[in-house]
């Protein structure tokens, strides 16, 4: 008779092991892998699942199976506590352990087999732990531990000879010597760190995850599922703003929008994608986009804003000034030589319009402006902005000699053709001023 056994595979190493201890006694292994909007693993050398690619190692099938809204609902009320995040280790393995016994009826397996070591998890694998999850799962006596098993009775497999016990070992402990000690004999190279693993162990996430559940305690797994991605805000009406954090984020971001949600990107320059998730308020869609320009990167992404701005006639917008003004006021409080910074403030202050509507101020543009120049002598774009603050305050001999700097300059090397473009510019100005 063949003995056929599912193996839980999460593609971590000891799931890997131990199914290669289980084929090395000729038993038929099936692995069975699940996969959840907590998991982070992925394999050194590969962007597809770890669970396939070890499976694809090991030379058997492998069936992968969501986590649905059911399992949700479990991380949300554990009955069996948390670890330091917001993990709930017990409740999730005896769910997951007990659809593993339903996949063992339905593919006609005697029994489960897990990569679990005495010991190296603090929260579920603990003996107490073990026990609790055996027979929470209806699993007792079926559950085989290779990498472990002679820390534990005999279970019924082996027992019953299905499994030869003096073959299984006697890991235990949070180190990993023998674990790799183990894969070099095995000639298994390729697998995940340690720690892969669960993202609800993890601070930020945890955080993240929280302050859902307290926010909105209905959620459902398309919310889950953003938890994953970039920086996340909470509106006053409750809406949830989410900026991504790099070109990957943006991408996954704009793959989970749903039909609801709205997504804001800088027009024709780079930065981060933002999703606004939920319903807003009145108002709220403007904060949005405050919080889109806060995280544009570097002053020289503003002054492109500034450009757009003008073009589309929206520099007046309260959103636009305000945002870009805090940006540059944050960099300048760190360095507070940052000639970009100041030129986007003088052209900021020179172009909105004045108090009671918005922040305009000629006297400060100007005085940004000959910061600017002073701070970075050499940029064209520099000596351009400060003409043009002096020809909107009537001092026209000074732009003139302004102007005819800005046609002499070279310029810096790695910005030749805005310089061209600066150059032509000023030209056209002093034009209108001979």
């Amino acid at each position: 008779m063949e003995i056929k056994a599912v193996l839980l595979l999460s593609g971590g190493l000891d799931s890997i092991l131990a199914g290669r201890l289980l084929l090395e006694q000729g038993i038929a292994v099936e692995a069975l892998n699940f996969t959840s909007p907590f998991c982070n693993c992925t394999p050194k050398n590969f962007g597809c699942s770890a669970a396939q690619q070890a499976a694809n190692q090991l030379g058997i099938p492998v069936k992968i199976k969501a986590c649905g809204e059911a399992y949700l609902e479990i991380m949300k009320h554990p009955r069996f506590g948390r670890g330091s995040g917001m993990n709930a280790c017990l409740d999730c393995r005896v769910h997951l352990f007990a659809r593993a016994k339903e996949y063992m009826a339905e593919i006609g397996a005697s029994f489960v087999a897990t990569g679990e070591v005495l010991g190296e998890r603090p929260m579920s694998q603990r003996r107490d732990a073990m026990h609790i999850i055996e027979r929470e799962s209806g699993l007792e006596g079926f559950i085989v531990r290779p990498l472990s098993a002679q820390h534990f009775k005999p279970s019924i497999p082996e027992v019953q000879g299905w499994v030869d016990r003096s073959r299984l070992l006697a890991f235990q402990g949070r180190g990993r010597a023998p674990q790799i000690q183990l894969a070099e004999q095995f000639n298994i190279h390729d697998y995940p760190c340690p720690a892969g693993g669960c993202l609800l162990t993890d601070k930020e996430f945890s955080l993240k995850f929280r302050e859902l559940l307290e926010h909105q305690p209905d959620f459902k797994l398309p919310d889950a599922r953003l938890l994953k991605y970039g920086r996340h805000f909470r509106l006053p009406g409750g809406a949830k703003v989410i900026v991504g954090r790099n070109e990957n984020e943006n991408h996954s971001l704009q793959q989970l929008a749903g039909e609801k949600d709205s997504l804001l990107s800088p027009d024709g320059i780079p930065g981060p994608t933002v999703l606004v998730h939920g319903t807003l308020r009145p108002g709220e869609l403007e904060q949005a986009k405050q919080i889109l320009i806060a995280y544009l990167k570097g002053a020289k992404n503003e002054v492109w804003i500034i450009q757009a701005a003008e073009e589309r006639g929206i520099l007046n917008s309260l959103f636009a000034v305000d945002g870009i003004a805090r940006s540059m006021e944050k960099a300048l409080a760190i360095n507070p030589k940052d000639g970009n910074a100041q030129h986007v403030l003088g052209v900021l202050y020179r172009k909105a319009p004045g108090w009671p509507l918005s922040r305009g101020d000629m006297k400060k543009s100007l005085e940004y402006a000959r910061a600017a120049v002073a701070d970075k002598p050499d940029v064209v774009l520099h000596h351009l902005g400060l003409a043009e603050t002096l020809v909107a305050m009537g001092q026209k001999e000074e732009a003139k000699m302004i102007l005819q700097k800005c046609i002499e300059l070279p310029g810096p090397a790695d910005f030749q053709p805005e310089t061209k473009l600066d150059r032509e510019k000023a030209r056209s100005l002093l034009a209108t001023l001979k």
